[in-house]
Order: C-alpha cells, then sequence, then structure tokens
C-alpha cells in the first residue's frame, strides 16, 4: 500500500523540538507509517477493534523540507493472531528517506481504553 504526505510547517524538527533544523522530524516521520499502517488494517478490523503500535524500527536516512511530498509505501509481512508485522520504506523525490518495520497489536477499543484509564 502506498500513502502519500506532505511535510507541513509544524511537523518540522525545529518546531517539535526533536532538532534544530527545518527538516521532518523523525517522530512524524514514524508518525506517517504508523498512519499507512492503520489505513492499511482499517477494513481487517471488527467496529469494537482497533490497532495500537506497539513496536517501530526506522533509519531516517535523508532530509526533507516543508512542502515536499513524501511516499510511504508499506506491506504487512507477517500475521500472527493479534499481531500485525510491516516492513516500509519513505520516499521524497524519488529518493529513499527512511525504511524499516513496525509492529501492530489488535485490541478491542473499550477494553484498552478501560484498562488505560484505571493504571491512574
Amino acid at each position: 500500500m502506498q500513502v502519500h504526505f506532505t511535510v507541513l510547517s509544524h511537523q518540522l524538527a525545529n518546531y517539535v523540538g526533536s532538532g534544530s533544523l527545518p527538516v521532518l522530524s523523525t517522530p512524524w516521520l514514524v508518525a506517517f507509517v504508523e498512519n499507512a499502517a492503520v489505513r492499511f488494517l482499517r477494513d481487517q478490523l471488527e467496529d469494537n477493534e482497533t490497532t495500537v503500535g506497539a513496536h517501530v524500527e526506522l533509519d531516517h536516512l535523508a532530509p526533507s523540507l516543508e512542502g515536499e511530498d513524501i511516499i510511504v509505501n508499506i506491506e504487512l509481512v507477517q500475521h500472527k493472531k493479534r499481531f500485525y508485522e510491516f516492513s516500509f520504506e519513505a520516499t521524497c523525490q524519488g529518493k529513499l528517506i527512511g525504511k524499516g518495520r513496525h509492529c501492530r497489536v489488535k485490541v478491542d477499543s473499550q477494553s484498552f481504553m478501560t484498562h488505560a484509564k484505571s493504571k491512574s
């Protein structure tokens, strides 16, 4: 699956505090990957189910500037019970800017939120 994003000013490293330069921040590149995985799984879940991110392995290889388009290509490489493992590559203007793996876990939305609220 291929998902397109455009780098916005609030996604830059100097804005989010993950660096001092006006380039796409690594946290936002992770968010793009997670968003692509969520979109990939959207039609495979019941109404009461969702997935949560459990692991990201990312090599952020090159910078991207505000206004540039990012393409995330994501592929499901393994699915076991509640666990989904993806491989991905992100490109900008045809150049590889990131690659790695991402794991998500299927959960019952209500049970997950009940547990999250009960730990406080």
